[in-house]
């Protein structure tokens, strides 16, 4: 596009704006990151409906598990969490997409097979993005279980007050806690999320495989 103006006279001003840009966005996103990462302000607030728990046997414990999370800033990261999978989701057709575009397609046969990996490689990564954050909020939870937990006692009315509390509203993360308190950890990853780790795997394989088999010649056909 040919502009009526010569473009040396655009050349200063669109440099100023831009460093204008740049310093606003630079100051706007180290505000955020103060007032929500390094120096959030927490308010405290108890419901009413919590008196009459704090006074029941699991009180104290249930005490200690809210103050855990207030130690390790859960809050914030919980926030944080609702805006990253989106991100996520981005990032993984991105991905996909290279994937593909850098894989021979020079017969049916090729063709076909880097079709179907896509399509398992962003199922794998959409599905682990998915599962990401209801399994590090999972771990929040578990990480304040094991703080609030000081004796079998304390273990025993944290059990009892989860049990009470899923069968009222049964959820998965509740069942996982129970499990996690009754057997404790046994090493590696949490069984049930095996699936999402296998579909990490699955990605990450789907994205770097193309790349390290025309790195090691074993995929030819790609032009320069």
């Amino acid at each position: 596009m040919s502009l009526p103006i010569d473009g040396d006279r655009l050349l200063a001003p669109t440099i100023i704006l831009v460093a204008a840009l740049w310093a606003a966005a630079g100051t706007f996103l180290y505000h955020a990151l103060t007032l929500n990462v390094r120096r959030p302000t927490v308010q405290v607030a108890i419901p009413l409906g919590w008196r009459a728990l704090l006074r029941s046997p699991a009180g104290p414990v249930l005490l200690r598990h809210e103050i855990s999370h207030l130690r390790h800033g859960d809050p914030m990261r919980r926030r944080y969490l609702r805006h990253v999978p989106t991100a996520g989701k981005a990032a993984v057709c991105f991905d996909g997409v290279t994937a593909l575009a850098i894989t021979p397609i020079e017969s049916p046969a090729q063709t076909l097979a880097s079709m179907a990996a896509f399509v398992l490689t962003l199922t794998g990564g959409l599905y682990a993005n998915s599962r990401a954050r209801r399994v590090l909020v999972t771990l929040m939870e578990m990480r304040a279980d094991a703080e609030a937990v000081t004796d079998a006692e304390s273990a025993d009315r944290l059990s009892a007050f989860l049990t009470t509390q899923q069968k009222k509203h049964p959820t998965r993360q509740k069942a996982d806690r129970l499990l996690a308190l009754s057997h404790g950890w046994t090493g590696g990853h949490p069984a049930p999320y095996a699936r999402a780790v296998a579909a990490a795997w699955v990605f990450a394989a789907g994205v770097c495989l193309p790349a390290i088999g025309i790195w090691t010649g074993v995929l030819g056909g790609v032009s320069a």
